[in-house]
């Protein structure tokens, strides 16, 4: 994931954005990085048998693994059926557009490459930031006006004091100082919050106007209040993953309040993305996506309202780790925030003795 996040660091891909943002009518929603599957399966048979250095080192030396002729001549004959560019880096970027009319009339105007990477385009219906909350980690939670709101997600515990917080979603727990309710009861209040404020109507969501965009969507509230129902639906965490040890394709899985236990798998990178709550737009920078680990119908949905908050888990190895945050979609996608960032901003603002 740390190199399809890093496409949004290279030189020119502001500008790049920039037009893209220009001949699309302001119809683009998300722009997202992901290998190409041949290109990745072979990086990966690759990076597990012969490195023991630089777990990076074949995608960023931009090669396809392997030095024999059969093997080059392979990926030359992949990259001209799939239409690649002539010097393909192995890395697709896909622009997501919300309207399907803009998308078709202005489709011959679009880059079909960016540097080395080839650009592909697709429409999807707008991406909503999940609200309706649990509190089991699957239970629902929220506020006073809505009890209801989102998944209480998982547990961090302050090991000095003995206090045990509940991390889910800024837009599901509220503001700092609300009350938290699991049902009709009180059970705690917002301690700490970081959510990005609303674009105005002529904002746009990209990468040249939108440097500062948040990358998490969180709320940590302290539980005052916990009755012998409280426990977790999700086996023990044992660690939370770095962004550089989460992989495309790789199975994860997420016990929502709405969807219950669901299975997936990793996604995309989202090097941007604009989502929807009630009539407001927000942007979100260094997301990614997850999808149904199996091929299904185009409008099944992976996550509904009420998923927001819900930890996403991976199981490798014998060890579970915490991946992510989940805090909206659309259809058979849905986005997450990393734990590794998470973490980051909570040791940024004094919340660094919590742990799992």
């Amino acid at each position: 994931m740390e190199r399809l996040l890093s496409v949004s660091l290279e030189d020119g891909f502001n500008s790049f954005v920039s037009f893209l943002f220009e001949v699309s009518e302001n119809a683009i929603q998300g722009i997202h990085a992901e290998y190409d599957k041949v290109f990745q399966d072979y990086s990966s048979r690759r990076l597990r048998l012969n490195f023991s250095g630089d777990r990076h080192l074949s995608v960023i030396r931009n090669e396809f693994p392997g030095e024999s002729g059969s093997n080059r001549r392979f990926w030359r004959r992949h990259c001209e059926k799939m239409g690649y560019p002539g010097e393909f880096s192995g890395i697709i970027i896909r622009v997501i557009f919300d309207n399907k009319d803009v998308l078709n009339r202005v489709i011959t105007k679009l880059p079909n490459a960016f540097n080395r990477h080839t650009v592909r385009y697709e429409y999807r219906d707008k991406a909503e930031l999940f609200n309706n909350i649990k509190i089991d980690n699957s239970d629902f939670v929220g506020n006073a006006v809505n009890p209801r709101n989102g998944s209480a997600g998982g547990f961090l515990a302050d090991h000095n004091s003995g206090d045990t917080y509940v991390v889910s979603c800024a837009h599901v727990l509220g503001k700092v100082g609300d009350d938290v309710y699991f049902q009709t009861n009180k059970i705690g209040d917002v301690k700490f919050r970081e959510f990005p404020d609303a674009l105005n109507s002529h904002e746009k969501c990209n990468a040249a106007n939108q440097c500062d965009a948040s990358d998490i969507d969180l709320a940590v509230a302290k539980l005052s209040s916990v009755d012998a129902s409280f426990h977790s639906r999700i086996n023990i965490i044992h660690t939370s993953r770095d962004i550089q040890d989460i992989s495309p394709r790789e199975n994860v899985y997420f016990i929502g309040s709405r969807s219950g236990y669901t299975e997936a798998k990793i996604g995309s990178a989202c090097l941007m993305q604009e989502f929807h709550l009630g009539q407001k737009r927000y942007c979100f920078k260094n997301l990614f996506e997850i999808i149904p680990r199996n091929h299904t119908y185009l409008n099944k949905k992976l996550a509904e309202p009420g998923d927001s908050g819900s930890w996403v888990i991976s199981e490798i190895n014998g060890t579970t780790s915490w991946d992510g945050l989940l805090i909206g979609g659309l259809q058979g996608h849905a986005y997450c925030c990393f734990a590794e960032k998470i973490f980051e901003t909570l040791n940024r603002n004094n919340y660094g003795r919590l742990s799992l």
